[in-house]
């Protein structure tokens, strides 16, 4: 038995030891700079952009690897994820859409199962979260001069030099379809639509407050975190997009929320369930559906929060009407005639598209690795910790600012690649913490143990052998199975 635990308690340490190696940073860091490239090219409707030829060129290769169980073996939103994929052209087959229906699967199959591959085997480590954190803030930060100038100047230079670019199509300029807002023009930079750009750039604001802090050369202090994260907050900002704006803000509340009741053990099921009252409440109390409510509150143009939520009754109505097979690629569905065909809520698009099946399969890959984090008890490990709760933060807000916006281009991939970003961390089992129970997974240390049968050192044990007096630091990730054992 105990050589047995001894092995579990060696794998364990193995399994959380700090790994120095990149996996894979020279594809990691390519698709995170191709965020910044505004251009994409159209081969007879099947449209390539830069960050869609790296996924595809990688996609045979991660795929064989991922088959082996190279990747860390397999979690659940592997097979959810190639469902969804898999129930996309049979959808389109029950509608009749067989016509466009290879060039549409192929280019959503490499967006939606590339990335997630990309995420499963580039991001397996420390080393490999902390180096895609860097790439993703370097290039926002990189992109914020742009965002500046577009905002105030009302002038798109990287628009204006895709235009030139040879055989290659920039991105349409959404925003000039925008009034201003504050006087200043919403930012899209590289990307397709403002809204885009701003929840890209909210993205990675825990990523940067949470994860730098562990490098190599630590990122700390405030000064030092706000000048890493300022492409993501400057970026969200010149947006000029609630969307942005409120995830953001979302983030800010939940690392401050952390901060504040770290020694509350259950501060996340009070959380929860306070959300779940203050959400009835409205229901049986606000004049306004609930969702009206809310999506006022944070709207910055009162007109777009109600148009959003006659999309959603509309098409909730079409949703009903095809729960199963879906519409498909619609071009049209019932709604006011005086309403664009738009569906400004990338979930309620895929009900629609895929029906209930596609939509579950595609929530569940989603939210599965959150709460899976959620439950993990890495009590007395800082830094997976830290890892764990910039990973739900960045996700749950962006997940909430899909209801107000549909995800296309990269940021669809962005956004898959850390859903399996999220498999290392699911699949590390730390020792559970002396005592057992789901204490709070606070900085809170662990009282070291003297002895296994007294609190005394030295002193004999209950079975009259002296216990010895060897500390141990309750916060090393394989303290548990280092820790002596003295013979029965």
């Amino acid at each position: 038995m105990n050589t047995m635990a001894t092995r579990r308690g060696r794998a364990s340490a193995i399994a959380q030891a700090p790994d120095d190696s990149l996996s894979m940073p020279i594809v990691l860091g390519l698709f995170v700079f191709s965020i910044t490239q505004p251009y994409l090219f159209n081969f007879g409707g099947f449209i390539m952009a830069p960050y869609r030829l790296l996924l595809l060129i990688m996609l045979v290769p991660l795929g064989i690897n991922w088959l082996m169980g190279k990747y860390n073996g397999f979690i659940l939103p592997d097979f959810l994820v190639i469902g969804h994929m898999l129930w996309m052209p049979v959808s389109m087959a029950v509608n009749g859409q067989m016509s466009g229906m290879p060039v549409y699967v192929g280019s959503q199959f490499t967006d939606i199962v590339g990335g997630y591959l990309l995420g499963r085997a580039a991001i397996r480590n420390k080393e490999d979260l902390i180096f895609f954190t860097r790439c993703l803030l370097i290039v926002l930060m990189i992109l914020l001069p742009f965002a500046a100038i577009e905002s105030f100047g009302k002038v798109m230079i990287l628009n204006d030099i895709a235009q030139k670019l040879p055989f290659a199509e920039a991105h349409k300029r959404t925003t000039l379809d925008y009034p201003p807002r504050f006087g200043m023009q919403r930012a899209q930079t590289a990307t397709p639509h403002p809204i885009l750009y701003g929840i890209t750039s909210a993205l990675a604001f825990s990523l940067g407050w949470l994860v730098l802090r562990h490098g190599r050369k630590p990122v700390n202090g405030i000064f030092g975190r706000l000048a890493w994260s300022s492409g993501s907050l400057g970026g969200a900002f010149f947006a000029l997009s609630a969307g942005g704006w409120m995830n953001i803000l979302m983030q800010i509340g939940y690392l401050s929320y952390n901060r504040i009741f770290r020694q509350i053990g259950a501060r996340w099921k009070l959380l929860l369930w306070g959300g779940a009252a203050f959400y009835v409440f409205l229901i049986f109390y606000s004049e306004r559906p609930p969702l009206v409510v809310l999506s006022r509150l944070v709207a910055l143009n009162q007109e777009t929060a109600w148009f959003r939520y006659l999309i959603y009754e509309y098409g909730s109505a079409e949703v009903a009407r095809h729960p199963v097979f879906g519409m498909g690629l619609f071009n049209d569905y019932i709604r006011a005639p005086w309403m664009i065909p738009s569906v400004d809520n990338h979930w309620l698009l895929q009900a629609m598209r895929w029906g209930y099946p596609g939509f579950l399969m595609l929530v569940v890959a989603a939210f599965y690795p959150i709460v899976k984090l959620g439950l993990k008890n890495f009590r007395g490990n800082e830094m997976l910790s830290d890892f764990r709760y910039a990973m739900i933060f960045s996700m749950t807000s962006f997940y909430i600012s899909m209801a107000t916006v549909a995800v296309w281009n990269i940021q669809y991939s962005l956004i898959m690649l850390m859903i399996g970003a999220t498999a290392w961390l699911i699949k590390i089992d730390p020792p559970a913490p002396a005592g057992g129970g789901n204490e709070a997974d606070t900085q809170a240390e662990e009282p070291v143990r003297k002895g296994r049968y007294t609190r005394f050192p030295g002193r004999a044990s209950a079975a009259g052998k002296a216990s010895p007096a060897r500390e141990i630091p309750s916060d090393t990730p394989a303290a548990a199975a280092r820790r002596p054992r003295s013979s029965r």
